[in-house]
């Protein structure tokens, strides 16, 4: 879903697991989603640089057996904040591509009325505008 945006699968799966789980670990990361973990702490990494997630540093957290373990924890950005920017860059090359083909459009029309050959547009799956003819009886 996050993919014209320039979110992996794999980013958009961490992304979301953080969002339901602030504070998570890469390893709790790997467990909750199906990304393998040498390449989560990858992605967190890569997340992080791109504003994705927040790298919290190694904090210490609840081991086995009651002691205390140091793990480095990761959260979820804000939506707003890390994906609304990305998807106004979108929007706004779709526009300018919208624009360019309005004007290619027209150019094309322009060269095409002055041509003696004749240019053919051919339409696909055309809007049926009249009932089909019917055999007359004899």
């Amino acid at each position: 879903m996050l993919g014209p945006l320039g979110v992996s699968a794999e980013q958009e799966q961490l992304y979301t697991a953080l969002i339901s789980r602030p504070g998570s670990t890469a390893e709790e990361l790997a467990r909750r989603t199906a990304v393998a973990l040498p390449g989560t702490t990858a992605l967190l990494e890569d997340m992080a640089a791109q504003g994705l997630v927040v790298d919290e540093g190694v904090n210490p957290l609840p081991g086995p057996d009651r002691e205390t373990t140091l793990a480095r924890t990761y959260r979820a950005s804000s939506p707003s904040i890390a994906l609304t920017p990305p998807a106004a860059r979108q929007r706004t090359a779709l526009d300018q591509a919208e624009s360019a083909v309005l004007a290619l459009t027209e150019q094309f029309r322009s060269i095409e009325s002055r041509s003696a050959d004749g240019v053919v547009e051919v339409v696909r799956d055309p809007v049926r505008r009249t009932p089909p003819l019917r055999p007359t009886p004899r």
